[in-house]
């Protein structure tokens, strides 16, 4: 019997331990992923764009590093897109996007996100504050053009930013929204559980609250389902029906959320948390171009 007690007092505070340490080490895994990488954009210029760096600073310690293409010679205004990638993604993956809708007559602006590619200071806070440097990031390109009508496409992560973004700044004329959450703590709980096959979610509340005093941001907060309410321009909302990450219903709810009347819903039949282009097929590309020109140019 006192073997059996010594062994259960073992586990228990192995247990203890574990739940512990769980809840001190992982809110670092949220505030800095794993960055990821990609060829740089400037390695190999390509000829028909001009490339240039641009950088902005939102705050003190912290610089946002991005680029600007454009088609080469271009003259007079130009509608700007902004590209936000995904977790553990850079600005560099976009480089096939840019020159894309480069050809299609859009001067193109891309970031590394807080804590990914190049950009230095600062943690990920999915949207939080990334939807501020959005802002700063449009500052900038109304400087140089003045007349400019600005877009943005997102993916994942990037999707959650951009409709964040789109809620709080109304320069923000038209958005590509593709595979992202509806909610972060819930995200948060679907990911782990994927991930792990364990169900941790009865500790992930204390890990969330930790990474949010850590990173001075509230993710219970970050909910782009309920800032897609207050989004009244058009969106373009892409979702796979077999998403990995993030189930095909969080899409759902956002589109059913969003306030605009030009509001278009895609369900891409197949396909995984990626390669929505692929899966949907050569027409995919050609509806995502034929949208940012109908109400950007």
């Amino acid at each position: 019997m006192r073997t059996f007690r010594r062994v259960l007092l073992f586990f228990v505070v192995l247990l203890v331990a574990a739940v512990a340490a769980l809840i001190i080490y992982s809110p670092k895994l949220i505030l800095y992923p794993i960055r990821g990488s990609t060829a740089d954009v400037f390695a190999h210029p390509r000829p028909g764009v001009a490339l240039s760096k641009m950088r902005i600073e939102p705050a003190k310690g912290i610089t946002i590093e991005g680029f600007r293409m454009e088609p080469e010679g271009a003259g007079g205004s130009l509608p700007t897109l902004i590209l936000l990638h995904g977790i553990c993604n850079s600005k560099d993956a976009y480089e096939d996007y840019a020159r894309h809708f480069c050809r299609e007559g859009f001067r193109v602006v891309a970031f590394d996100s807080r804590a990914h590619g190049k950009s230095r200071g600062g943690c990920c806070t999915y949207g939080w504050h990334e939807k501020d440097d959005v802002s700063k990031i449009i500052d900038e390109v109304i400087k140089l053009d003045p007349g400019t009508r600005i877009g943005l496409f997102g993916n994942s992560m990037g999707g959650a930013i951009g409709l964040q973004a789109m809620a709080a700044d109304k320069r923000i004329e038209c958005g590509v929204i593709e595979s992202t959450f509806a909610d972060f703590r819930e995200a948060v709980y679907l990911h782990t559980s994927e991930w792990t096959g364990v169900n941790f979610s009865p500790y992930l509340d204390p890990v969330l609250w930790r990474a949010g005093v850590q990173g001075s941001w509230d993710p219970f907060e970050v909910r782009p389902e309920e800032a897609a309410k207050s989004i009244d321009r058009p969106v373009f909302l892409a979702h796979g029906t077999r998403d990995e990450l993030f189930p095909i219903s969080q899409g759902e709810r956002i589109f059913r959320n969003l306030a605009s009347p030009d509001k278009e819903w895609v369900r891409v039949e197949g396909a995984g948390h990626g390669g929505l282009g692929d899966a949907y097929g050569p027409g995919y590309g050609k509806r995502v171009t034929g949208f940012f020109k109908k109400w950007l140019m």
